[in-house]
Parts: structure tokens; C-alpha cells; sequence
């Protein structure tokens, strides 16, 4: 039984020093660091580190057109990724038979199109001037990662 009684009284200590350690990092993410800057200040835009890396093969090419269309289905964006020419309107339409919405998984990349404005049968659209990739993702139907998801490679 002291055994027993040992072996307890290390998983005991083990998930003490877990949850403190724990605490510290929440406590530490939380904190301001002595900043004086207002929240909106320390909005930054950044990539969500987990969107997956597409291969060049599975982005449709619409450089051609100045005017691009990216179709809202049931659990879907068709085409789910293309490539578009800097300036180019994109128009989303919700094709499906439920609410979507379009929201950007780099913070500030574009802005984002709620649920409230894109109802089935309702669109928008967007312009995108800066070069790089923009993934975006329906966050009623996925993440940034799965489910309904997609993304644009602007180019000039």
C-alpha cells in the first residue's frame, strides 16, 4: 500500500505543477507587459499558424477576369481556392440554402462579410489589393483549417 500511496502522491504533485504552470502562461499571455497602448493598438495582423499550406495545383486560375465570382454553397466555396490579378473584385454569393458568412483568417486582410449580410440568395464583394495569399474560411460551417474554408493568391 505505500506504494501505491507514493505513486499517488506524485500524480498529485505532477498535476499541481501542471496547473501552476499553466496559470503562469495564461497569467503571463493575459498581462499587458507595462504597455500604455490602448487594445486597438495592439491589433496586429496576422496569419492564423495553422492555415495548411495549398499546393499551386489546387488554385483555379481567374487572372484573366477583373471581376471574379466565389460561390457559397452547403459547406463549400467554388472554387475553394483561386488565383486573381491584383484589383480584382470578387464577388461572394451564397448559393447555399443556409446563412455563410466570409471571414478573413489573417486579421485585417480584408473585411469580413457576416452572416447577417449574406443570407442564400444575397452577395458582396470585396477588392483585394495586396500581392499574397488570403485564406478565408465560413466560421457557421469550419475554421481556418477544416470544413468550409478557402483562399485567394492575389498576383499582379
Amino acid at each position: 500500500m505505500v506504494g501505491g500511496q507514493e505513486t499517488c502522491n506524485k500524480r498529485v504533485g505532477l498535476v499541481v505543477l501542471v496547473v501552476v504552470l499553466a496559470s503562469s502562461a495564461m497569467i503571463a499571455a493575459c498581462s499587458d507587459g507595462g504597455s500604455s497602448g490602448s487594445a486597438s493598438d495592439e491589433i496586429t495582423t496576422s496569419t492564423v499558424s495553422t492555415v495548411p499550406a495549398v499546393p499551386d495545383s489546387e488554385y483555379k486560375d481567374l487572372t484573366a477576369s477583373n471581376q471574379v465570382t466565389i460561390e457559397s454553397v452547403d459547406n463549400a466555396y467554388i472554387p475553394q481556392y483561386a488565383t486573381i490579378r491584383r484589383g480584382t473584385a470578387v464577388t461572394f454569393v451564397n448559393e447555399g440554402r443556409t446563412d455563410h458568412n466570409v471571414i478573413p483568417a489573417e486579421v485585417g486582410s480584408f473585411q469580413p462579410i457576416e452572416a447577417e449580410e449574406f443570407e442564400p440568395g444575397e452577395s458582396a464583394a470585396r477588392y483585394f489589393d495586396q500581392l499574397g495569399t488570403v485564406p478565408y474560411y465560413c466560421s457557421l460551417h469550419g475554421t481556418a483549417t477544416k470544413g468550409m474554408h478557402g483562399g485567394l493568391r492575389v498576383v499582379d
